[in-house]
């Protein structure tokens, strides 16, 4: 379900901010950009936002938000605030999967804040975080499979794979796709080529929680991950950790933030 904008601020200001100050709206409509529809998950934060309004210590949105779970820490920093890199077009997953690679391996400081994101939201990972290196990450787009039932069948192409040290990390970007079973276990054969024995963590990170679509499939080695929580994270980790990033870099999660927040079915 897709919303419209003014309706949902409308309703955030009439349940939750009659007692706040005057400016609290318009300052939730600049910090959410001027898209005419949001994704309805935004709703999930209603009561966050009721719950922590209602503590004395905080004035303005401005203090709330630099707490707000969504887009992690909210600072003049945030690439949020920013122009996104493809602003007059709506790329496609492969567009976005090449220069997600591009930049994290020019920047291998963003790469570690990223694997440092996924690590932290994979329980099983968690142990891995203190042994991510500063730099060695290999980054690798649009992997050729060979599909092993055909060799007339058109080959796959894994997303995006990092591979450092004794690690590897294969990533199915999902926007708007249906999650295709067959392609998950090709992208498995693969990687036993690709990463050459490294252990292999398989992620597919889409806008809706496809977890159980990847059960019924059996895929059992695939976690499933929403776009909204790395980001959160990532945007978070490049903060503490001081990251330099270039301008383009930071329009680029400008950009997938909108692909996430702002699209249709």
């Amino acid at each position: 379900m897709i919303i419209n904008k003014e309706k949902y601020f409308s309703q955030l200001s009439e349940l939750y901010c009659r007692n706040i100050y005057p400016q609290s709206l318009s300052y939730m409509q600049a910090y959410y950009g001027a898209q005419l529809k949001i994704k309805s998950f935004l709703q999930d934060y209603h009561d966050y936002i009721s719950e922590q309004y209602a503590k004395t210590d905080y004035k303005t949105y401005e203090t709330l938000l630099e707490n707000f779970p969504f887009l992690g820490k909210f600072t003049a920093r945030h690439s949020f605030h920013l122009t996104p890199l493809y602003r007059y077009l709506n790329p496609t997953e492969p567009q976005f999967t090449k220069a997600l690679s591009k930049f994290l391996f020019e920047n291998q400081q963003s790469c570690k804040a990223f694997l440092q994101a996924v690590f932290t939201l994979l329980p099983q990972k968690n142990e891995e975080l203190s042994k991510l290196p500063e730099t060695g990450y290999q980054c690798l787009y649009e992997v050729i499979t060979r599909d092993v039932r055909s060799q007339n069948k058109k080959r796959k192409r894994i997303d995006n794979v990092i591979m450092w040290n004794n690690e590897a990390v294969c990533i199915e970007v999902k926007f708007d796709a249906v999650i295709d079973g067959n392609d998950l276990k090709a992208y498995e054969q693969q990687m036993k080529t690709t990463a050459k024995g490294k252990s292999t963590t398989y992620i597919a990170i889409s806008i809706d929680n496809i977890q159980d679509t990847i059960k019924q499939k059996k895929c059992d080695n695939w976690s499933n991950l929403r776009w909204c929580d790395v980001m959160g994270l990532w945007e978070q980790n490049i903060l503490q950790n001081n990251v330099s990033e270039s301008e383009d870099m930071k329009r680029y999660r400008s950009s997938l933030w909108n692909k996430i927040l702002y699209w249709e079915h």
